[in-house]
């Protein structure tokens, strides 16, 4: 899985510093195909959002903050949450993995099943406002790993 930055020219080019690659945005139209780019690219992980690029697309940044993570359907459209158990002849159609427990029941089936990046939003460059949790807070409850 790959980290993309997508924000303000200082956030990317300080990210490809470390590798990281990442795209300039400056509108909201232009923050929402790049969104749109990461959220298709099965092999994006995670998505560095800066503050002041998200404040193009507010509404948007805030579901997709509010949501990160695999997520499933049933063959009915059904969401599946991530603590359901399996039970009945649960059956999975294209090959779909269910981590976290999450399955079915009923003899329904997983229709589709995709992991979407976690989009996480990082201080822009007037730094962190002070109603916002701390960047080292952020990667904590992301990963586990004190930083």
């Amino acid at each position: 899985m790959k980290l993309l930055v997508i924000g303000n020219l200082d956030a990317v080019r300080g990210f490809a510093l470390a590798g990281v690659h990442g795209e300039v945005v400056t509108t909201a139209e232009a923050l929402h195909q790049a969104l749109d780019r990461a959220l298709a690219d099965p092999t994006c992980g995670i998505v560095l959002v800066t503050e002041d690029v998200a404040n193009l697309a507010r509404q948007r940044i805030d579901q997709l903050t509010w949501r990160g993570g695999a997520h499933a359907t049933t063959s009915e459209g059904h969401a599946i949450p991530n603590d359901a158990t399996i039970s009945n002849d649960a059956t999975i159609s294209n090959g779909a993995v269910i981590p976290n427990g999450a399955a079915i029941s009923n003899g329904a089936a997983i229709s589709e099943w995709r992991i979407v990046p976690l989009v996480v939003e990082i201080p822009g460059p007037e730094g962190p406002r002070p109603d916002r949790v701390s960047l080292n807070e952020i990667v904590r409850r992301t990963t586990g790993v004190r930083v």
